[in-house]
């Protein structure tokens, strides 16, 4: 099944993606257009078959070798904290938090335990570190255009 069967008004046959059988009935701008027993389209506009089950498991056909254990990961434990770690750990939370916020905010009905979210909240950390860096840069370029200025 390599092609659909020629599209010609009343024309019918199983679908070249899925094998669903199709009709071909007149569409929106009166071409024929292949659609489904209840006379909806067959075909998205981008041109993905709707006649395929969703629904259905996606199986995993990936060789088992290849898949990840899920074992626990082995951290290297660290000694006892002084202030500046704690402060360090501080400010990476408030950073963190402040990620979580604005993800929330962007996506409100993504579930927070989803792997995306995750993802995108580790990009908005990364963003807001770099809106840090530009803040202190600035900072540091007035200080010294002040040091030349006062000379």
């Amino acid at each position: 099944m390599t092609k659909n069967p020629t599209k010609e008004l009343g024309a019918s046959g199983p679908c070249y993606k899925c094998g669903a059988k199709m009709f071909c009935g007149e569409g929106f701008e009166k071409k024929p257009t292949w659609q489904n027993a209840e006379g909806k389209s067959h075909y998205d506009k981008d041109g993905s078959c709707r006649g395929v089950n969703h629904a259905e498991p996606i199986k995993d056909f990936r060789n088992p070798k290849d898949q990840r254990p899920n074992d626990t990961v082995v951290w290297p434990e660290f000694g006892n904290l002084t202030d500046e770690h704690n402060t360090t750990l501080g400010e990476y939370t408030g950073v963190m938090a402040l990620a979580v916020i604005s993800t929330k905010t962007r996506h409100p009905n993504m579930d927070p335990n989803a792997p995306v979210f995750g993802q995108i909240v580790s990009a908005a950390i990364g963003h807001l570190l770099d809106m840090t860096k530009i803040t202190v840069l600035r900072e540091i370029r007035g200080q010294i255009q002040e040091l030349v200025e006062s000379k």
